[in-house]
């Protein structure tokens, strides 16, 4: 679940549909931010996320709302170890 998702549902307790005619776009965009799309890839503009942030009057963030992978669904970041980058087998050694 993300962020918006959380917010919208358990926060603000309203429907896509609602939110949708809110910001001024369709309710299957509002379901694409939430969900990531069918393939999981799916981002919004930046235009969209600030229109979802004024109408929550900044109840969640714009980086909540266009990075939701970095973030619990209560909207906390989620803390990162700086642990070793993987090798993705590109370097050439000698």
């Amino acid at each position: 679940m993300t962020p918006l998702k959380y917010f919208r549902v358990h926060v603000a307790k309203i429907s896509q549909g609602v939110l949708a005619d809110a910001v001024g776009v369709n309710k299957s965009t509002i379901c694409r931010i939430e969900t990531g799309g069918p393939n999981g890839r799916f981002r919004t503009s930046t235009e969209v996320a600030d229109a979802i942030q004024r109408y929550f009057n900044n109840g969640i963030t714009r980086d909540q709302i266009l990075f939701p992978q970095d973030y619990k669904p209560d909207g906390t970041p989620i803390k990162r170890s700086p642990g070793k980058r993987k090798a993705n087998g590109s370097r050439i050694s000698s």
